[in-house]
């Protein structure tokens, strides 16, 4: 019986793990071209239309689609002319916040795109807290016992806040 609740959680860890890869390679695949800042800088207006419609499309509620075509085309002649420019995303985003107001749907879609690793990680991390309850306890743990662990090392901040004491 144990073996085959363990089987079972490993093949759960494995699929999660294989699915998160697979929506980043999707999304990667769609719109990575906004994680690409020399791409970005430079795509034409076709370029612009089909990356934009793409990532508006999955995220219309968060971003207008046609602002968002010209804040792209404006940094770009922006940037263009200017010496120093932003090495990677992150720089180009602070460079952007420091400037008020300068390409809000844009600031918005790459903090989405920079922000989706690490919505898909808080899975991840409640199957990782299970496995090191299930490598640490494997031998003298019953099913039930794994459950309740597993969820208070996954609720951990619920947790802390409960008074044992009964005051």
């Amino acid at each position: 019986m144990k073996r085959k609740m363990y089987a079972a959680v490993d093949r759960l860890k494995a699929e999660i793990s294989n699915r998160s890869q697979r929506l980043l390679a999707a999304i990667e695949s769609s719109f990575g071209d906004l994680f690409r800042l020399n791409i970005l800088l430079s795509l034409d207006q076709e370029g612009r239309q089909k990356l934009i419609q793409q990532f508006a499309g999955k995220y219309a509620t968060d971003v207008n689609a046609a602002d968002l075509e010209m804040e792209i085309e404006d940094i770009q002649i922006f940037l263009k002319h200017r010496k120093e420019k932003p090495a990677n995303v992150v720089e180009f985003l602070g460079f952007m916040s420091s400037h008020s107001g300068l390409c809000p749907n844009l600031q918005v879609a790459l903090r989405i795109m920079l922000t989706i690793g690490t919505s898909i990680a808080s899975c991840e991390r409640s199957f990782s807290k299970l496995e090191l309850i299930k490598s640490y306890l494997r031998s003298t743990m019953g099913q039930a016992r794994l459950q309740s662990l597993a969820l208070m090392s996954i609720e951990k901040e619920v947790l802390d806040c409960v008074n044992f004491d009964g005051q």
